[in-house]
C-alpha cells in the first residue's frame, strides 16, 4: 500500500509509530536522540518537522520483499539517529583522516537494516562508493546478503555475494563497479602471520571477542 507512509497511534500518554504491515508489537516509541524521553510531544516534534519528515519518507522507508510478500518498514528512532550521524561522519572522514567510529546497537535492534539505510543515504551515495561488508560467520554473511537482496528496489541495485577471501580481486566473483554492495570476507590473513588467518568481525561481534585488542582489527584491515 504505497500511499500510506506510516501510522501514529497515541492516547497522549503513549505514542507509537509503525507501518500498515506491522503488527502492534512492532510499533515503536520515538525517543530523543539520546534515547531518553518518549512522549507525545517528542514524537511529533521529532518526526513531523518538515526536514525530518521528508528525510524519513525518502531515506528511511522501504519494502522488504520475501517470497512475494511485501513488508513495509520504517526505521526506528535509534536507526534514524545512528545512520544520520554515521553518514555525516563518513562524509567528514573522506575529507579528513579516514576515521569514522563504531556503530553499536544491541542484539535484535535491526543492525542489518541500519546498514541498508546507510548504504542508501544520499551523503554516502554522492561519493559513488563500493561498499564491502565484512563478516566473521557464514550465517551472518547469508543474513546480510539476504537483507540487501530483499531491498533492491530501495537500493536500486543488486548486491553481489563474494564466495571466498580472494573473490574481491575477481571481477566475476565480486563486484568492482562503484555503487554496488558486496558481501565479503569471512576470514582474512595478516601478511606477517605466517599464514595464520585472523577473524575480522565488522558486524554482530561475538561476546567471546570482548576484550580482544581492537588495534589488531584496525591493523588487519589497513594491511589487507
Amino acid at each position: 500500500f504505497i500511499y500510506n507512509a506510516f501510522n501514529v497511534m497515541s492516547d497522549m500518554a503513549l505514542t507509537k509509530i509503525g507501518t500498515i504491515t506491522a503488527k502492534e508489537d512492532r510499533y515503536m516509541e520515538w525517543k530523543q536522540s539520546t534515547g531518553e524521553v518518549a512522549d507525545y510531544d517528542t514524537a511529533f516534534k521529532s518526526v513531523f518537522t518538515p526536514r525530518a519528515f521528508l528525510n524519513l519518507l525518502k531515506n528511511y522507508l522501504l519494502f522488504d520483499v520475501r517470497e512475494g510478500s511485501y513488508a513495509k518498514i520504517l526505521a526506528g528512532y535509534h536507526q534514524y539517529y545512528a545512520v544520520e550521524k554515521a553518514a555525516q561522519k563518513t562524509e567528514e572522514a573522506v575529507k579528513g583522516d579516514g576515521k569514522i567510529g563504531v556503530f553499536w546497537h544491541t542484539q535484535g535492534s535491526g543492525k542489518s537494516l541500519s546498514m541498508v539505510f546507510l548504504a542508501h543515504h544520499p551523503k554516502v551515495q554522492q561519493m559513488n562508493p563500493t561498499i564491502v561488508v565484512i563478516t566473521d560467520r557464514n550465517d551472518l554473511d547469508e543474513q546480510l546478503y539476504g537483507q540487501f537482496s530483499r531491498t533492491i528496489d530501495f537500493l536500486r541495485q543488486r548486491p553481489v555475494q563474494c564466495t571466498s577471501r580472494n573473490a574481491e580481486n575477481d571481477d566475476t566473483s565480486c563486484c568492482r563497479m562503484s555503487g554496488h554492495q558486496c558481501r565479503s570476507l569471512l576470514r582474512i590473513e595478516r601478511p606477517d602471520s605466517g599464514g595464520i588467518q585472523q577473524d575480522l568481525p565488522a558486524q554482530g561481534r561475538h561476546r567471546k571477542d570482548k576484550g580482544r585488542d581492537q588495534d589488531s582489527y584496525q591493523d588487519i584491515l589497513l594491511r589487507y
